[in-house]
């Protein structure tokens, strides 16, 4: 069979150009006020899938695709990754990843990235709980072969891989905050 290919779909039309000027000129610093229905347990995706963690790191951090749910469909649609393709025989999952992000704290977006975070999902640290290992298994490696590309290798073909690559809190962290956190959760 031949591979597959996704690309996402054609941006909607620019809308019109606003008659006035905006209130306020995006900067970095201030400060976001968020309203939660409970505190989170901890700041670290890795370790927790609840809904008050998920709505306080979509803010700062994404996922290489996401489910959409527009339109009436669910098709997966790129965030992270600009387009991907799967191998054959469904082992080799190659993503190939926007160069025009930059993550909360200043530093850009690689594929370093998403490989310290995928390994850290799938071998946390002793003292980590991983609430993605499970659904990481199937991975046998990833591989950064240059700043823009990710390759992940399969032991055996997932048909949920790419649905448990969108979930909720697959979010992917910059690497210095992974090697800075050691063997302990995420606290920034």
């Amino acid at each position: 069979p031949a591979p597959v290919r996704a690309t996402p779909a054609p941006a909607p039309a620019a809308p019109a150009a606003p008659s006035a000027p905006a209130a306020g000129t995006a900067r970095p610093g201030g400060r976001l006020t968020m309203t939660l229905s409970s505190d989170p347990q901890t700041l670290d995706v890795n370790t927790d899938v609840g809904m008050d963690l998920y709505d306080l790191s979509r803010t700062p951090y994404d996922s290489l695709i996401i489910v959409d749910q527009r339109g009436g469909t669910m098709k997966l649609s790129p965030r992270l990754a600009r387009t991907w393709d799967v191998s054959p025989d469904g082992k080799t999952y190659t993503f190939k990843l926007r160069d025009d992000v930059v993550f909360h704290n200043g530093n850009k977006f690689t594929s370093a990235d998403v490989k310290s975070t995928l390994d850290r999902y799938r071998n946390p640290p002793k003292d980590v709980r991983s609430a993605h290992v499970a659904s990481l298994q199937p991975v046998e490696s990833v591989d950064a072969p240059d700043p823009t590309t990710v390759v992940l290798r399969l032991k055996v073909s997932s048909g949920p891989l790419m649905g448990r690559l969108s979930n909720l809190n697959s979010f992917v962290i910059h690497s210095k905050s992974w090697s800075e956190a050691g063997n302990n959760p995420l606290t920034d």
